[in-house]
């Protein structure tokens, strides 16, 4: 009698273990032709060729990759010798610029990375929004507007150069400038720390330099008739060239470099 029973048991045990393996292969087979196929399928690369126009809203000036524009959360390049202007709001994921992008009245916003390598991304009124700018890691790349906004979320690399003529520029995280950040009439502020290395400038003709977090400089930092205000720690090995503005800190500030006061005030 007890022969059968454990022949039941055996029967069991395999029946389970066959449906646990069936589950897994299917499991699998899901995955490999259902969920990956259609995570790849989801990012979306596009690249601007400009076959009938310069507008970034036209389907037929991207390649066949991006038959209808790109999608919010695309990755964008826009090529050397190509210039796109926005005709609306445009979001992307990633953009990688070589080629020049005009954000004209509206607002360009990339969530992820901007790499401006030798390109220019530039605003005459409308608003820049970036996350990260691992960017601008060439000489000649520029991130710049005319009377508009600029917003930097995330880490900043500049190689190149950062211009704000009238406008307002807003960097919230760490900014390490190996190139030039300059304004002529607008502001800029450092939220988050700088690292201004040695060659490179941050300079205001006459706007302001507003800095709220910690500033190490072996560069150049200076104003002509525009105010620089430090709010943090100041460590200046570098030069800080005051004209006929006023620096004002209420931070640390310690130089080991070269102070130039012409005919300015410094407000210690």
């Amino acid at each position: 009698m007890k022969s059968p029973n454990v022949l039941i048991k055996d029967d069991a045990s395999h029946s389970f273990f066959v449906r646990l393996f069936l589950t897994v292969a299917a499991v699998i087979v899901l995955f490999f032709f259902v969920i990956a196929p259609s995570a790849n399928a989801a990012v979306q690369v596009c690249t601007f060729d400009g076959d009938t126009s310069s507008d970034w809203a036209v389907a037929n000036n991207w390649d066949a990759g991006c038959a209808t524009g790109p999608v919010e959360g695309a990755i964008v390049y826009i090529p050397t010798l190509k210039t796109a202007t926005l005709s609306a709001n445009a979001s992307v994921s990633q953009i990688h610029v070589t080629g020049t992008l005009n954000v004209v009245g509206f607002v360009f916003t990339a969530t992820s990375t901007a790499f401006v390598d030798g390109g220019i991304i530039r605003s005459t009124t409308g608003i820049i929004s970036l996350n990260t700018v691992d960017s601008i890691t060439s000489s000649s790349g520029m991130i710049g507007t005319v009377s508009g906004k600029i917003g930097i979320t995330g880490v900043v690399t500049n190689r190149g150069t950062l211009d704000v003529n009238a406008g307002s520029a807003t960097s919230a995280a760490a900014f390490t400038n190996y190139g030039t950040v300059t304004s002529t009439s607008g502001v800029i502020t450092f939220a988050g720390a700088l690292t201004n290395w040695d060659g490179s400038v941050v300079s205001s003709t006459s706007g302001l330099l507003t800095f709220t977090a910690a500033v190490t400089s072996t560069g150049s930092i200076g104003s002509s008739t525009g105010n620089m205000m430090f709010s943090n720690t100041l460590q200046s090995n570098g030069t800080l060239d005051v004209g006929t503005g006023t620096v004002t800190t209420t931070g640390h500030a310690t130089s080991t470099g070269t102070i130039y006061n012409r005919t300015g005030k410094i407000d210690v």
